[in-house]
């Protein structure tokens, strides 16, 4: 791919299995997936946008899942402005599964920190909530699964997480607009090995967030 498919609300996109089913971005300033919401159109597509709220709460994305899919940058292809391979946003009640993030990350190499497996997103009452992410792989990332920004009731489970420079990130930095952060998440199960720095890191919030 040269540029970003967009999901609507509903979609269901499954592959035969990780490393079977590669997804490929030969740009890495472009996501593979993004979600979109409902009201999009061919070429003309409502996108999450920091400080608006282009997406509405009605038309979200919704009931999306992605299973059997490996996502994957280019290894030819230059780590300046990078983006998150999938970005999830405002998402509820949505399922991703057996899918593989994959880079080619080495240690130290701090050139481009958007150099990630899943960014989720979300604004205000627009969160991403209800997400379960299960047995999928992170390797060879800046960070596997990030989020600063409003999220809530979502589950990391039984994933592997290996040559990167952080695992999960949750609030590494505050966004304007944006509440709380992530909250009331559940890790658990999952296998961290070669990070570089944490497997799990979640910062500070002027209230609990009550991640476990």
């Amino acid at each position: 791919l040269s540029d970003t498919v967009y999901i609507p609300p509903y979609a269901n996109i499954i592959g035969d299995g990780q490393d079977k089913t590669v997804l490929t971005i030969t740009d890495s300033s472009k996501a593979v997936f993004q979600f979109c919401d409902q009201t999009s159109t061919p070429g003309t597509y409502v996108l999450f946008q920091e400080g608006s709220t282009n997406i509405q709460s009605g038309t979200r994305p919704t009931n999306i899942t992605l299973s059997g899919l490996t996502f994957k940058y280019d290894a030819a292809a230059l780590k300046i402005n990078a983006v998150p391979l999938l970005r999830v946003d405002c998402a509820i009640d949505s399922f991703i599964s057996d899918c593989k993030f994959q880079g080619v990350y080495q240690s130290g190499d701090t050139s481009d920190t958007g150099y990630t497996g899943i960014e989720l997103r979300g604004q205000g009452v627009i969160t991403t909530e209800n997400l379960i992410l299960d047995n999928c792989t992170f390797d060879g990332l800046y960070y596997g699964v990030k989020s600063n920004h409003d999220i809530k009731d979502n589950t990391i489970s039984k994933s592997r997480f290996r040559n990167l420079r952080r695992g999960v990130v949750f609030k590494e930095n505050t966004i304007t607009g944006n509440v709380i952060g992530p909250m009331r998440s559940k890790i658990h199960g999952n296998k961290f090995e070669d990070i570089e720095r944490e497997g799990i890191y979640s910062g500070t919030s002027t209230v609990p967030t009550y991640n476990a």
